[in-house]
């Protein structure tokens, strides 16, 4: 099924259930700072294919590399990279819909980029590469979330139930952010780990960096190789909390989806870069 009739089947369903689902908003609201969940954003990768290969072609990448020596890495006293939110997945179930997907912050690519090209052993001194490992270090973690949101909606199809994703964001997932009980943000780094070639990150060099994160994504080593899928099994029951009874086929049904292996494939979801910060007062 393509993310378009997915999201159109749910649109219907949550529809039919909509005094039911009206109660959610979206809990990212009160995670990302408005300033930059409502700033402009220019999508990117509209009507071509994303590659390593096309993103050496974007003038954003250009750009992070043509300025790569003259980027200020540090970060200012008080904050950590993954609280400032350099990146989010918005999901699809919220309404509006026009602005789904990955949305990433200029200013952290370029700081990524920065670091990547001075201290990353395999990118030192390579402008280019640096920039697109940024990117996509960013992509492939958020990319797990909509793998997430997807096989919960598939699951929300089969059972006519559209509240299961919006019960797990508000009631599990934002009171678990930044602490080690946080599961979702510990596999998101697994998977993007065991995906250090693709985003041509040397292993080594990218495992001590999450390891360095925040509680809850740092955790991404206690998720990895064999134990991820015992990682994914935990994050479904989550979400299928309210239907225990029908838990356990469906978890084993999901957790054995090609999408959680290690074939990857860099599937075209909206992306949305973030330069400036809206005003609010």
């Amino acid at each position: 099924m393509t993310i378009e009739n997915l999201i159109n089947k749910l649109c219907r369903l949550q529809q039919q259930n909509i005094s039911k689902f009206d109660k959610f908003k979206n809990p990212l609201l009160g995670l990302i700072s408005p300033s930059w969940y409502f700033s402009d954003s220019v999508r990117l990768f509209q009507g071509m294919e994303l590659s390593w290969k096309n993103c050496e072609k974007t003038d954003f990448v250009s750009r992070l590399a043509n300025n790569i020596n003259e980027i200020d890495i540090s970060i200012p006293e008080g904050s950590t990279f993954e609280s400032n939110f350099c990146s989010w997945y918005q999901p699809y179930h919220y309404i509006p819909r026009d602005k789904w997907g990955v949305h990433i912050r200029y200013r952290c690519l370029q700081t990524l980029s920065a670091e990547f090209y001075r201290d990353c052993p395999n990118l030192t001194n390579n402008p280019i590469d640096s920039a697109q490992a940024s990117f996509f270090y960013l992509y492939i973690h958020e990319f797990f979330h909509y793998l997430i949101e997807n096989e919960t909606t598939s699951i929300e199809l089969e059972c006519s139930d559209p509240l299961l994703y919006a019960n797990y964001l508000s009631n599990i997932y934002t009171k678990v952010f930044n602490t080690n009980e946080c599961i979702e943000e510990a596999l998101a780094n697994s998977y993007l780990f065991e995906r250090s070639n693709l985003c041509r990150i040397e292993k080594q060099y990218l495992k001590q960096k999450l390891l360095n994160q925040l509680p809850g994504y740092n955790n991404f080593i206690n998720y990895s190789d064999s134990k991820f899928k015992d990682g994914l099994i935990q994050l479904i029951a989550q979400i299928m909390k309210q239907r225990n009874h029908e838990s356990n086929t469906k978890i084993i049904h999901v957790v054995e989806r090609d999408e959680f292996s290690n074939i990857f494939s860099l599937e075209n979801i909206p992306i949305w870069i973030h330069q400036i910060p809206l005003h609010i007062y």
